[in-house]
């Protein structure tokens, strides 16, 4: 009787380690199934990419030639996202489907041929939750993303 006590404490235990999580901190699933989990949602009062501003998450690609997948938080809404590269200041809105928001690689290609190799993406739902994200392109050619 109480190796089968033992057992079953042990198999609670081990499914309550297993259980999701509603919101976690984020992740580099990138190199896995290829999505980035981004961390949690914060209110969008003000675009900001003060070089002060600690970022909350980081993820780095190799190069350009892949898109970059982002899954968002199911506390937010029905997302839009908008690319906006530093050169030009011409917003491009970014392809979003359920909670899933991906740059091309075509997008990243670009703005590695640019002279400014940075970009900010805004993503956001009807109640302005979400997300700033810089992107920079390293010399290496690899691309950064930050979550500010």
């Amino acid at each position: 009787m109480s190796s089968l006590l033992r057992n079953a404490l042990v198999l609670l235990i081990a499914s309550f380690l297993a259980m999701p999580t509603l919101c976690d901190e984020g992740g580099g699933n990138n190199g896995g199934g290829g999505v980035w989990i981004l961390p949690c949602c914060a209110n969008i009062c003000g675009v900001s990419t003060e070089a002060g501003l600690a970022p909350r998450a980081m993820m780095l690609s190799a190069n350009t030639a892949t898109n970059v997948t982002m899954c968002t938080v199911s506390q937010m809404g029905a997302a839009s996202a908008t690319f906006v590269d530093d050169l030009s200041g011409v917003p491009v809105s970014l392809p979003v489907s359920g909670r899933v928001v991906t740059v091309s690689k075509l997008l990243l290609q670009a703005l590695e041929a640019s002279s400014k190799k940075a970009a900010t993406i805004i993503v956001t739902d009807a109640l302005q939750c979400g997300y700033v994200m810089r992107v920079l392109i390293q010399p290496c050619g690899s691309v950064k993303i930050t979550v500010l």
